[in-house]
């Protein structure tokens, strides 16, 4: 995957779905090709050590593996997840991803570049055609000055569904995540440069 590739080369440009004066959610299609997400789909299926975590709410649908560097615990619904070590299956994806938010994030926020490594990943691997979290409110917990969350999908599309805490369910932004696509959201953050 080319770091090097821009918002001015991306054949399906991204869509703001949200947008602050602090804070976007946005979804950018095709951050990897079909071959690449279907290659790092069959390297992470076998070769990383997935579990079913069990959190507040009961036995999880889905399978899980959680990564980063080594300051980034991640706790939500009474789980604290310690960060396994990077694996290289995935660096020339974090790679991809950071080469396709960053501009993104520096036109529509301003903040320095500095401010959007991606820090931790939490690989999330739901039966085919199954399996969904439920609807649910969450904060931003990731790490670093701009808290930004970028959810690569690999694999078959699924549906997200987005709506704001007092919006009625008619009022639904719902997004068709296409294999190899990026949603990605931040929460507000200081503007330093």
């Amino acid at each position: 995957v080319s770091a090097a590739r821009s918002l001015r080369q991306r054949v399906h440009p991204p869509r703001v779905l949200h947008q602050t004066s602090d804070s976007v959610i946005a979804y950018l299609p095709e951050v990897l090709s079909h071959e690449q997400q279907t290659n790092l789909l069959e390297r992470l299926g076998s070769q990383v050590p997935w579990r079913r975590e069990v959190d507040d709410y009961g036995a999880q649908q889905r399978e899980s593996f959680f990564m980063g560097d080594p300051e980034c615990i991640f706790s939500y619904v009474g789980l604290e997840l310690h960060p396994q070590p990077w694996r290289h299956e995935l660096q020339d994806a974090r790679r991809a991803v950071e080469a396709a938010v960053v501009p993104l994030l520096h036109q529509v926020l301003g903040l320095a570049d500095k401010h959007y490594k991606l820090t931790a990943v939490l690989c999330n691997r739901y039966p085919e055609g199954e399996g969904e979290i439920p609807w649910h409110s969450d904060e931003v917990r990731a790490h670093g000055p701009a808290k930004v969350v970028a959810s690569l999908s690999l694999g078959g599309p699924r549906h997200f569904e987005l709506k704001r805490h007092e919006a009625e369910d008619s009022e639904l932004e719902a997004v068709l995540l296409g294999p190899g696509s990026c949603l990605l959201y931040t929460s507000p953050s200081p503007r330093d440069s």
